[in-house]
């Protein structure tokens, strides 16, 4: 029992914030930075930020809420809903549903970005048309599929992608040691 506890929590948790799967570094790629490691001192905050405060706010406004005892036969998006309507009366679900439509919607368009930087590097340009269309196809396919199956589809998608990116982290892990300490001996330096 608790190892399903365990192995649910881990994969919600990088459904909720990425961490390990190795996509956010193509994003971070992107900024225009002095040194990369400041950089990635940026990207540790995400799922500090997500896991430890949103996630958190979100539970804690279940739990004090009282709704999330089995009795209320509520579960998910639906008690999560209950759960802000009652602190927030007549705004509660309308924020909730606010916020999750603004997360989809970032969510969509990095996850687009991911597809073409991925597509780009392993096919070249003549691939981004093709992803494209894609892409669209997969957003709508998961608009309008199950909830479980979509969940499913990510976990095992996401596990795979974790596979990959653990290798390339224990293979980077001497350069990313060096560079850090190139890093730290500068900033010690300009003190």
């Amino acid at each position: 029992m608790v190892g399903t506890v365990i192995i649910t929590g881990i994969r919600r948790a990088i459904f909720s914030s990425e961490a390990g799967l190795g996509s956010a570094p193509m994003m971070h790629a992107t900024a225009r930075c002095s040194a990369p490691i400041r950089q990635g001192y940026v990207a540790l905050l995400e799922p500090f930020i997500d896991t430890l405060i949103v996630c958190s706010a979100t539970g804690f406004i279940i739990v004090l809420s009282g709704l999330h005892s089995s009795a209320t036969g509520l579960g998910g998006a639906a008690l999560t809903a209950a759960s802000f309507e009652q602190f927030l009366p007549g705004f509660g679900s309308y924020f909730l549903a606010i916020a999750a439509t603004l997360f989809a919607f970032s969510t969509a368009i990095a996850w687009f970005h991911y597809c073409q930087t991925s597509a780009r590097y392993l096919f070249g340009d003549r691939a981004l048309e093709p992803i494209k269309w894609l892409f669209v196809a997969a957003v709508f396919a998961g608009s309008v599929w199950k909830l479980e199956m979509v969940l499913a589809f990510t976990d095992i998608a996401f596990g795979l992608m974790v596979i990959p990116n653990l290798f390339a982290v224990i293979m980077l892990s001497g350069r990313l040691r060096d560079m850090m300490t190139e890093f730290e001996e500068e900033r010690s330096q300009r003190r």
